[in-house]
């Protein structure tokens, strides 16, 4: 699992993929990714929250500490939650937990560890700042909403498995149950994730890689869609519009957020980002790990466009730590989003004979 240190748009779905891996059910992730790029620009530069000194963290002013409240962020997580509850939502249980009662570790190692069902919590991760320090794991060193996915108990300590920061290993179960109990109101819920074991037998039934990926597939091919009553244009299309609205939007937010401009670009596509990130790791992984894969291309273009998107977002974390303008970076960026158009045009070709070749029959991961 190691090697697959990525796979989801947030932290609740990659916690959500160890799980999945765990039961060998890792194949489910295709049905419910939400692969496309969209784009609108008046959703793109529109962001509530307009103090980014109050909102980015004054340990890493790359990464906001608060949400900034971006429309195009929240409506591409809207439809990633809606993909997970029209697929897997009915064989997932959780609880909230608002009191201050202290969590069971052993109830938990009872009715989950031992059947080896893995669990998700919701932690504040700042609690265990010490645990990921000393793994030398890239780490937000303040308070923060965040899921980790506990694997076993082993005498007073938990081992737990966080793939968004890299971090695997025990952690004193006082110190998780302070980090649950201690979450802000104002991050998120206190919150406790599971896979219903009764359904899991249903989950095991019901799983057909080709028919997930046919999923996915047509997903992907949606030219247009529609999330909160917003309207966006999908894909080779939407970055092709995107890189022509580009230089606008640069000067829309430089004249707004000044220097904290290029930390505003990257959150709206955040989501985006590592939903890219995750898919090409799992494509790579189907292919290695099935003989009669035939996912060797769109594996290859969707590592190349995660590549690219990456250098999207050196490019732009520069700018801010070298203090340039967004302004001074556009033609670089403009050659970056030249090619992502060119590498998700490929990706609409492949994805287009993967969904025929199903539809026809052949089999393209079974």
């Amino acid at each position: 699992m190691k090697n697959i240190l990525t796979i989801g748009s947030n932290c609740f779905y990659q916690a959500l993929s160890v799980i999945l891996k765990r039961i060998d059910l890792l194949d489910w992730v295709l049905e419910y990714s939400e692969p496309c790029f969209i784009y609108n620009k008046d959703y793109y530069i529109d962001f509530e929250r307009d103090d980014p000194e109050k909102t980015l963290a004054k340990e890493n002013p790359l990464i906001f500490d608060h949400d900034p409240v971006s429309s195009y962020y929240n409506d591409y997580i809207t439809k990633c939650n809606n993909n997970y509850k029209e697929s897997l939502v009915s064989e997932c249980e959780y609880t909230y937990m608002e009191d201050d009662s202290t969590l069971n570790f052993n109830d938990i190692n009872e009715h989950f560890f031992s059947n080896h069902i893995q669990v998700a919590i919701s932690i504040d991760t700042y609690y265990l700042l010490e645990d990921y320090i000393k793994k030398r794991c890239y780490f937000e060193k303040w308070h923060n909403y965040h899921f980790v996915v506990i694997d076993h108990l082993k005498n007073s300590k938990c081992y737990i498995i966080d793939n968004y920061f890299n971090f695997e290993g025990y952690v004193d179960t006082k110190k998780l149950d302070i980090a649950y109990h201690s979450i802000e109101k104002d991050r998120g819920r206190k919150r406790v994730w599971w896979i219903d074991s009764n359904k899991l037998g249903d989950l095991q039934k019901n799983l057909n890689r080709d028919n997930h990926l046919l999923t996915l597939c047509k997903r992907y091919l949606n030219k247009r869609q529609s999330i909160n009553e917003h309207e966006y244009i999908t894909n080779s299309e939407g970055i092709r519009v995107f890189n022509q609205d580009y230089k606008d939007i640069a000067q829309i937010l430089n004249n707004r957020y000044g220097q904290y401009a290029p930390q505003h670009i990257l959150y709206a596509l955040m989501g985006f980002y590592l939903q890219k990130l995750g898919l090409s790791q799992l494509f790579i992984y189907l292919n290695e790990n099935n003989i009669n894969a035939k996912l060797e291309n769109l594996s290859y273009y969707y590592n190349e466009s995660e590549k690219y998107w990456s250098k999207f977002t050196r490019i732009l974390e520069r700018t801010y730590l070298k203090r340039k303008s967004v302004i001074d970076t556009i033609d670089n960026i403009h050659n970056v989003l030249s090619e992502i158009q060119l590498i998700e045009s490929h990706i609409e070709e492949e994805t287009e004979k993967i969904k025929e070749q199903i539809e026809n029959g052949e089999n393209v991961l079974i």
